[in-house]
């Protein structure tokens, strides 16, 4: 199970790091987008790196030998060194608490970047507009 979580993270980081797009549309619809001579694939690294804030899970065991933590493990290591991308743990929170931490987030407006959170709440993000649609990119 803790296998197929770290997959699915991996998968997620990866759609919203990967999404593709036509850069001269982007940087139309995007202030923020730079304009590269670099060839712009689905598999290339971030350079500068970026940042990813999620809340993790303190419930969750991946195996971290003594010298690594939450924030500091090899899986975070792997996703820096591939891609280019900072996972960077907003908080960590025991599974019993993390809908209720979500659903604060929610109410103040201050969602980490990447969540899993249940349908309902899912709405409630997309009514009150705190969702991208990275469709375009």
């Amino acid at each position: 199970m803790r296998t197929i979580s770290l997959a699915v993270l991996l998968l997620l980081v990866a759609g919203l790091a990967f999404a593709g797009g036509d850069a001269e549309q982007a940087g139309s619809r995007d202030p923020l987008w730079t304009e590269t001579t670099q060839e712009i694939t689905p598999y290339m690294k971030y350079d500068p790196p970026i940042d990813l804030n999620v809340y993790k899970s303190s419930d969750t065991w991946f195996g971290y030998s003594e010298e690594q933590t939450a924030s500091n493990n090899d899986h975070y290591s792997l996703i820096r060194d591939v891609m280019g991308i900072n996972v960077i743990n907003e908080a960590e929170i025991s599974v019993a608490a993390y809908e209720q931490r979500i659903k604060l987030a929610i109410s103040t407006n201050d969602i980490p970047d990447l969540v899993a959170t249940s349908a309902a709440d899912f709405d409630t993000m997309i009514e009150n507009d705190m969702l991208v649609d990275l469709a375009p990119y």
